[in-house]
Formats: C-alpha cells, structure tokens, sequence
C-alpha cells in the first residue's frame, strides 16, 4: 500500500506550463514540478518565441533540470454556448453535464458547439488550465487544485483498476518489443514492484515501456540532454541525465539509491532493470529483477 500510495503522490502526469512572450524570467519557471513548457505560436512573432526557447534553456541550465519545450499550433476552436443571464457559477461537489443540443446553459448543463464531441473525446485526455482559469488573483492556488486534481484521479484509477491505470481490450502482441512492454507492465503488477529502471540512448525503450502504463514509475536513465527533455513527455517517466562512461552497475546503484530517497523502495523491495530494446542493437535486450539491498 505504501509503495502504491508513494507512486500516486509523485503523479505520473507531468504538469505543462504554458510561457508566453517575455523579456525577463517567468515566475512559472521556478516551480518545482515544472517539467514541459509549453509556448503557443498561435500569438507573437518567430523572434519572440527564440527568445522565450533560450529564456527556458537558461534556467534549465541553472537548475540543472532537462525541461521539454511544447509547440502549441493553432487549431480548433471549440466553445461552449450562452448560459442564463449571461454567466453561472459551478458549485463545488455538484454533477455538470455537457450536452451538444443547442440548450440555454445553466449551472448544471453547459452546452458545447462541437457536434462530434462525444464520440471523439474518450477517458484519459489531459486538464489544461487556459488563460480563463489561470490568469486570476490565485494562479499558484488554482494550480495547486489542478494537481489536487489529478493525484485523485490516478488513485482512483489504479486502485479501482487492480493495478492498472487505463482499461485496455486484449489484443495480439505484433513484436518483440510489445511482449517487453506488456511483460514489464504485468510484472510490475503482480510483483508489486516499487520502481523501473530503464537504461536508454535515444528513448525508445522508455517509450514502449511507458505505452504499456506499468504499476510503477519509470525512473529513465540516458547520458543525452536533450532525450531527457523529450521523455518528460511520456507517461510515468522520470528521465534522469547520467555522466558518460557511467556502467550498468554504477547505473543501478545510482537508480536504487535515487528511489530510495523519492520514497519509492526499501530495502528488500523489488526495482526491474531493463535495458537493449532498439536502444543498443545487436546487444540485445536484458530485463533482470533487482532486490534493494
């Protein structure tokens, strides 16, 4: 329990800051959790945003922590209708329905002008705060509650889900790297495992790791830069950058000693260790079943 509880606190959603065009740091830079900026270049000028991408490169550098750049591109706009008097306040605790039939809205019935609404949107899409919910008297409360959010969530997922955090139909594994990925994930499950090593040059094993929503946290190990930045967008990956030269053994003493101090194993605790995939080619691909010592 307390390793699954451990896992839920540390989210494996990633929060998304969204920059716009400054000429001086940010205060949004500065949160703790702050892993993936988001620029949208559906405003401002191609300058502008060169500006803003070294501004976030600077203060990455600074904090010694990789940080994803997002491109936002322009595309639909989707809207919700008018409401009762012109406005209504949501309710803490209360049902609201989203309805596409061209209804006055109320505090219990938004309507939305997107017809295919609900065929298209499906469990699992992301909370974003735009401008309307950010940009009030208390943006660092209002973000505190998104993340409050989604922890509830993630628990809720995983422990009305036996371990899993989507539901997913059975289907036929097309390769070797699908049966590593859906191994590791099982795994993961039925041994209550506390973490997943993952050693990786370009990302990719992380990626198929990841696609398979395993019960623990990725913990990812690269010596590239910039594929740690990229893998702050995978689900449930913690990219760590490691020094070059580093072996597997100094790898998997840095890993254990890195969830140990996340709060994510003890000693005795199972951690996998995996590494090869695409990652190192004709090496091949080792998964080994580490005890915490």
């Amino acid at each position: 329990m307390s390793r699954i509880v451990g896992f839920v606190v540390d989210r494996v959603r990633h929060d998304v800051i969204l920059i716009g065009t400054v000429d001086s740091q940010p205060p949004a830079l500065e949160f703790e959790s702050f892993v993936v900026a988001r620029i949208n270049f559906s405003h401002g000028k191609a300058k502008d945003h060169l500006k803003t991408i070294r501004l976030i490169r600077a203060i990455s550098g600074r904090l010694k922590k990789p940080v994803a750049i997002l491109g936002d591109l322009c595309g639909p706009k989707i809207r919700v209708g008018e409401f009762e008097n012109g406005a209504v306040t949501l309710r803490d605790g209360a049902t609201v329905t989203i309805t596409q039939k061209p209804v006055t809205g109320t505090a219990t019935l938004i309507p939305s002008q997107y017809k295919n609404l609900v065929r298209e949107v499906s469990p699992g899409d992301a909370v974003m705060m735009s401008a309307e919910t950010a940009s009030g008297k208390y943006p660092l409360e209002a973000f505190e509650a998104m993340d409050s959010i989604l922890r509830e969530t993630e628990a809720y997922q995983f422990f009305s889900q036996g371990g899993r955090f989507v539901t997913a139909p059975f289907e036929n594994v097309n390769s070797l790297l699908d049966a590593v990925g859906r191994a590791t994930a099982q795994l993961s499950r039925d041994l209550m495992v506390h973490c997943i090593l993952v050693f990786t040059t370009s990302g990719y094993t992380a990626r198929v790791v990841s696609s398979e929503r395993p019960a623990a946290p990725v913990m990812a190990l690269t010596r590239s830069e910039a594929v740690a930045r990229r893998m702050h967008l995978l689900w449930g990956v913690f990219p760590v950058v490691v020094g070059r030269g580093t072996g597997t053994q100094a790898c998997l003493a840095y890993g254990e000693r890195r969830a140990k101090s996340m709060g994510l194993a003890k000693k005795g605790d199972f951690i996998i260790m995996i590494s090869g995939l695409k990652d190192i080619g004709s090496a091949g691909t080792a998964i080994m079943m580490h005890r915490v010592g």
